[in-house]
C-alpha cells in the first residue's frame, strides 16, 4: 500500500514539473504544437486523440486474439484467427509510395495511382491501365451489346494482394458472361474503379467524377468496416485538422461546425465533434449518391461487405439500412465467409485481405444476392425479354437459386460457395 502511495506521489511531482515547465515555456515565447496540443487535452475534459481511439493500427477490431500460452508465430487452428506474420505490412499507401505507384492529387481522395505502372506489391504484381486502375485497357466507348457495370471500394474489391483473375470482381465477371451471356446476349464488363485506401467519401467523388466517362448501365458502392464509426470519423477528422477539402458542401458546412469553439486543434476534439454528428455525415453520403443516381439515370446499388470470418458488426448492418433509407438499392455480403477457417479465408495471420478462395465467395454471393434483389434483378437480365432465336418467347433468367455451373478460365466450376 505504502509503495503504490509512494508511485502515486511521484507521478503527480512529475506532472507539476511537467507542468511548471510548460507554463515557462509559454511565458517565454517558445511556441511547440505537442506542448500546445498537451496543454489543449489537458485543458478540456473530453477524451484526447488516442483515448478517442482514433489510432486505428489495425481497424477489424478482434480479428486477431493471441491465445493463452502462444506466440505470435503460431499457425491458427481451425476455426480460429491465424497468427502468420504479415508479408509487408500493412501501410498499403505508404508502400505503394515507395514503389511509385502512386501519385498525389489534391481533391477528398488524397493520391491516385498511377496509369499504365507495373510493380511487384504484396507479393503479387499490380498492373495499372492507362486510367491508373486495375483491369483491362477499357475503352470509354461502350460497344453495343455490352452492359457494363462500374465498382468502386477499397483494397479488398480492387484484389490486393492476389492476382487480378482471381480477384472477387474479376470472378464476379467471369460468371456474369458465363451464366447470363448465353441468355440475354450481352456482353458483361465489370470496370473495378476501386483503390486502397479510399473509403466512401472518396468513393463519392469516384462515382460522380470518374465512372460517367465510361458510360456504365450500374453501379456498385462498396462499404465496409473502414466506413463505419471510428474508422471514417478518424478520416473526417484528420482532413479537418490539416485543413483539406471534403468534396461535398455538407460535409464541408459540417467542418465547419466542427472547427467552431475551443478545442479544435486536437484530432481527438475533433473527432469527437465529428462523432457526435455522424448521422448527418451518411445522410450527406449516401444523399449524394441517391441524387446522382436519379439526375443521371445510372442505377447505383450499395455493397454492404463482412470481411471478418469471425464477427458480424451491427454497424455494417447499420450501414445497409442507412443507404437503403435514401432509396439505394442494397446487397449484404454478411455470408460468404460465414464459418470459413481464417487460415484459408486470409493472406496472412494480421491482414483481412482474402484469399482467392475468399475472392471467389464473395463474388458468387455478390451475384446471387444481386439476382435474388427484385429491383437489380431485371436490370442485370435486360436482354432477357427479347424473342429466342428459335422463336419460343421469352427467354428466362436463371434465378439465385438455380445456379448453372460452369468453368471458369482456370478450369474451376464458377458457383456459390466453392
Amino acid at each position: 500500500m505504502a509503495g503504490a502511495v509512494s508511485q502515486e506521489r511521484w507521478t503527480a511531482l512529475l506532472a507539476i514539473a511537467a507542468l511548471t515547465m510548460a507554463g515557462a515555456a509559454r511565458r517565454a515565447g517558445v511556441e511547440s504544437p505537442l506542448l500546445r496540443s498537451t496543454l489543449v487535452d489537458l485543458a478540456n475534459d473530453d477524451l484526447s486523440e488516442r483515448e478517442a481511439g482514433v489510432e486505428l493500427n489495425n481497424y477489424y477490431e478482434g480479428l486477431l486474439r493471441k491465445p493463452p500460452g502462444g506466440h505470435r508465430g503460431r499457425r491458427a487452428s481451425a476455426g480460429g484467427p491465424c497468427l502468420l506474420p504479415p508479408r509487408n505490412g500493412i501501410d498499403y499507401a505508404e508502400d505503394a509510395h515507395k514503389i511509385g505507384l502512386k501519385q498525389p492529387v489534391s481533391d477528398i481522395r488524397g493520391f491516385e495511382l498511377l496509369p499504365s505502372s507495373s510493380a511487384l506489391f504484396h507479393g503479387v504484381e499490380l498492373r495499372t491501365n492507362r486510367w491508373g486502375l486495375r483491369g483491362d485497357e477499357w475503352s470509354p466507348h461502350k460497344p453495343p451489346g455490352v452492359f457494363r457495370i462500374a465498382a468502386c471500394g477499397a483494397s479488398n474489391e480492387m484484389g490486393l494482394g492476389v492476382a487480378y483473375e482471381h480477384s472477387m470482381l474479376h470472378y464476379f465477371e467471369r460468371r456474369l458472361n458465363a451464366e447470363l451471356s448465353p441468355i440475354t446476349r450481352l456482353r458483361y464488363e465489370v470496370l473495378n474503379f476501386c483503390v486502397f485506401g479510399y473509403r466512401l467519401p472518396e468513393n463519392v467523388y469516384v462515382v460522380e467524377r470518374l465512372m460517367p466517362a465510361f458510360h456504365p448501365d450500374l453501379i456498385l458502392v462498396s462499404t465496409s468496416f473502414r466506413d463505419s464509426g471510428a474508422p471514417l470519423i478518424e478520416f473526417l477528422a484528420r482532413r479537418t485538422y490539416r485543413g483539406q477539402d471534403l468534396y461535398l458542401d455538407e460535409l464541408r458546412t459540417l467542418a465547419g461546425k466542427v472547427l467552431d469553439g475551443p478545442g479544435a486543434e486536437t484530432i481527438g476534439r475533433l473527432s469527437l465533434r465529428w462523432l457526435r454528428r455522424q448521422d448527418a455525415v451518411y445522410a450527406a453520403l449516401f444523399g449524394e449518391l441517391a441524387s446522382f443516381s436519379r439526375e443521371s439515370g445510372i442505377p447505383v446499388v450499395v455493397m454492404a461487405i463482412r470481411h471478418n470470418v469471425r464477427k458480424r458488426y451491427e454497424s455494417l448492418e447499420q450501414l445497409a439500412v442507412r443507404a437503403e433509407r435514401h432509396g439505394l438499392p442494397t446487397v449484404r455480403l454478411f455470408d460468404a465467409l460465414e464459418g470459413q477457417s481464417p487460415y484459408e479465408m486470409y493472406q496472412d495471420g494480421r491482414d483481412h485481405h482474402t484469399t482467392p478462395t475468399g475472392h471467389r465467395r464473395f463474388a458468387d454471393e455478390l451475384f446471387d444476392d444481386l439476382l435474388a434483389h427484385p429491383g437489380i434483378r431485371p436490370l442485370l437480365a435486360e436482354g432477357a425479354s427479347n424473342p429466342s432465336e428459335s422463336g419460343t418467347g421469352p427467354v428466362q433468367v436463371p434465378t439465385a437459386a438455380q445456379p448453372v455451373d460452369h468453368a471458369d478460365g482456370d478450369g474451376h466450376p464458377l458457383g456459390r460457395g466453392r
